[in-house]
């Protein structure tokens, strides 16, 4: 979990003690410092490396689409009041390309998370999800979320089920 606090972010566990950003850097720290470049109203930002997140980027394309499940009142629309999506919700989550050159991967962060101003999320193919919200609970909160529709939407996928399909009769 990275706090954002004195306009820069540190890595903290759960119980709030902080870390010095010195003992707290990784080879993720400059794409949660673009978040916070880029989304300064968010506090928190959960970076993880989920095996459910890894999966299903390499099962989809540019983006991870989900819709008609219950776990999606979990997740937040950035921004704002962050309002929560509804169970019939069309849930999008960017999916980049993992890159080994930083500078090129950080700028191609910067603009996806332009180009989806709503998104609290971004996956890395191969490499894991970056969750940002209000507070480091929003955040880890939508992460757990994040996490079980990724989890549902890999074993539909690999089913041959569409999980962006939205399912028969419904009234939404």
């Amino acid at each position: 979990v990275y706090i954002f606090q004195n306009d820069r972010p540190f890595s903290a566990p759960l119980n709030h003690a902080e870390l010095s950003c010195k003992d707290a850097l990784s080879r993720c720290y400059d794409m949660v410092r673009a978040v916070h470049t880029e989304r300064p109203e968010a506090g928190a930002c959960v970076h993880s490396h989920s095996r459910h997140a890894v999966q299903v980027t390499h099962l989809c394309g540019k983006e991870f689409r989900i819709t008609h499940q219950e776990m999606i009142k979990g997740v937040r629309r950035f921004g704002g009041a962050f309002p929560a999506l509804q169970y019939f919700n069309d849930l999008v989550v960017p999916v980049l390309d993992g890159d080994f050159d930083r500078e090129f991967s950080l700028h191609v962060f910067k603009n996806v998370v332009r180009e989806y101003p709503e998104t609290c999320a971004v996956l890395v193919r191969g490499h894991g999800l970056f969750v940002f919200g209000r507070d480091w609970q929003q955040a880890k909160t939508m992460a757990e979320c994040y996490d079980y529709l990724f989890e549902i939407g890999a074993r539909m996928l690999q089913l041959g089920i569409d999980p962006a399909k939205r399912p028969a009769g419904s009234p939404y």
